[in-house]
C-alpha cells in the first residue's frame, strides 16, 4: 500500500506542468534572446507576452545587425559563431514573421563556424 502512494506521489508530481513564470525566469537568467524566443512562441502564456515582445525586438534588432554586415563586406558572406548560428535559426524557424521575412536570406549569407 505505501508503495503505491509513493508511486502516485511520485506520478502526480511528475506529470504538474511547471509553473511558467518560474521556467521563464530560469531560462532569462541562463539563456540567449534567440532561446527566449523559441520559448515564447512553444508557449503562448499571457503572463509573459510583455516580456516576450521585447525579447523578439531584442532578437529581431540583432539579427538585422547580423544581415547589414553583409551589405558592408559587399559579396562576402557573413561567418558567426557555430552555437550563435543555431540558436539564431531555430529562433528564426520558430518565429513565423521572421522565418518569412529572414529565413532565405539567414540561409543564403551566412555562414556558421
Amino acid at each position: 500500500m505505501k508503495i503505491r502512494r509513493i508511486f502516485l506521489f511520485i506520478f502526480f508530481i511528475s506529470s504538474c506542468d511547471p509553473d511558467p513564470l518560474q521556467e521563464w525566469k530560469k531560462l532569462k537568467e541562463s539563456s540567449s534572446v534567440f532561446v527566449l524566443v523559441v520559448y515564447c512562441e512553444k508557449h503562448n502564456d499571457l503572463t509573459i507576452q510583455v516580456e516576450c515582445e521585447e525579447v523578439r525586438a531584442l532578437g529581431k534588432s540583432e539579427i538585422e545587425a547580423i544581415l547589414s554586415r553583409q551589405l558592408d563586406l559587399g559579396a562576402k558572406k557573413v561567418i558567426v559563431p557555430r552555437e550563435k548560428g543555431r540558436e539564431i535559426q531555430m529562433a528564426i524557424r520558430a518565429h513565423v514573421p521572421w522565418a518569412i521575412r529572414y529565413g532565405e536570406i539567414w540561409n543564403s549569407i551566412v555562414i556558421l563556424e
